[in-house]
């Protein structure tokens, strides 16, 4: 028996054991898909034909209407009515010959994100013969007890009540966002020494789009607007996080914008801050960078400070006058360290929140002038 505390390692550790399989049944309260593209409910549906059941139950909205008429499609679906979360089973049970692997923990199927409802879950291979695999069997065989084959008209009454039900759920998501940043933690990031590689910046920056759109609620043509003019191009909107995010790339730089007001298709957008890392070198007068932890070689997004908006008195002065934190990096064409801000380690599971809670504070520092 072990704890898997990482969301990498569950999703790894899920997708597996359905290959390693013949067969296998789970039942939790809440079910995502990510329509189709999270890795683990890929695995599920491409060994479907060994699911005997999938037991969900309605609990809360949360629940994915295309995930439940995947497991519709292959005969394998179950619902338990359970709007009062009484129902909490969180339980996988995969079986081979005599072996039996068990998956047992809190929340639900969902893919790895900033509000993910569990953070580990204890894996449990022993033989079909002992006590736990037998319990973990029953328990399955009570879920489905309770459960029943969902006609069509009750999922598509679900899938039109779960739609009506998304702006609801972005704003209370909005009320719970958490926006507190923790720039004390700075003084505890090393010295950096800058990225400069082409490859590596390329690869960093890919790195970064990934995690920031693996948490968006919402994708869509915006018109954005900045001084001198307009755009109207796909942003990434984060109802948890009140952000959104532009990915482009110009003549010589990345083009990453964010901005904290929500997406009008009747009105353009601001962009409260661009963090645009130069595509090959250095560049001091670009706002963004990346950064490397010369000892552990982890990676970071960095800002420089520089900060518009077509307004007099909002700029780089005004940032550090206002802003609390930053650290060294060491480029290699000077002898002294720049200050910058770590908007967030590449690859962390809060990375989102981080970059979220830096770009809430330069709306903050803008308003304040």
């Amino acid at each position: 028996m072990k704890l898997l505390s990482d969301p990498r390692e569950v999703a790894d550790a899920f997708i597996e054991a359905c290959s390693w399989c013949e067969r296998f049944a789970f039942c939790t309260p809440a079910l995502d898909s990510e329509l189709g593209k999270w890795s683990a409910f890929r695995a599920l549906i491409e060994n479907s034909r060994k699911l005997d059941v999938a037991v969900v139950a309605l609990d809360g909205m949360v629940t994915e209407p295309h995930a439940l008429a995947e497991l519709q499609a292959h005969d394998a679906l179950r619902l338990v009515p359970a709007a009062d979360g009484s129902f909490r089973a969180h339980v996988y049970r995969f079986e081979r010959g005599d072996r039996v692997r068990i998956m047992l923990g809190a929340g639900g199927f969902v893919r790895p994100g900033l509000m993910t409802s569990f953070e580990a879950l204890m894996w449990w291979e022993g033989s079909a013969l002992e006590a736990f695999a037998a319990q973990a069997e029953r328990l399955i065989e009570k879920a489905r007890a309770l459960a029943h084959v969902p006609t069509r008209e009750e999922l598509s009454d679900y899938s039109e009540a779960w739609f009506a039900a998304t702006p609801l759920r972005q704003e209370i998501s909005l009320v719970g966002a958490p926006f507190i940043r923790g720039t004390a933690h700075d003084a505890e990031i090393p010295e950096l020494e800058a990225v400069v590689e082409e490859r590596e910046i390329r690869r960093a920056m890919r790195a970064v789009q990934e995690q920031l759109k693996s948490v968006a609620t919402e994708r869509r043509k915006q018109t954005v607007g900045f001084p001198g003019g307009n755009v109207t191009k796909t942003i990434h909107w984060s109802a948890t996080l009140g952000m959104w995010a532009l990915f482009d790339t110009a003549e010589n730089r990345y083009w990453n914008a964010f901005g904290v007001a929500r997406p009008d298709k009747d009105r353009s957008l601001p962009i409260t801050v661009e963090v645009n890392p130069p595509l090959d070198g250095l560049n001091r007068k670009m706002g963004g960078a990346f950064g490397r932890d010369p000892v552990t070689g982890e990676l970071y997004f960095l800002h420089r400070g520089r900060i518009g908006g077509g307004q007099k008195g909002i700029g780089q002065e005004l940032f550090w006058s206002r802003f609390r934190g930053g650290v060294a990096l060491r480029e290699p064409d000077r002898d002294e360290p720049s200050r910058v801000v770590v908007v967030g380690k590449i690859g962390a599971p809060t990375f989102p929140r981080d970059v979220a809670s830096f770009v809430h504070e330069v709306s903050r520092i803008k308003a304040s002038a």
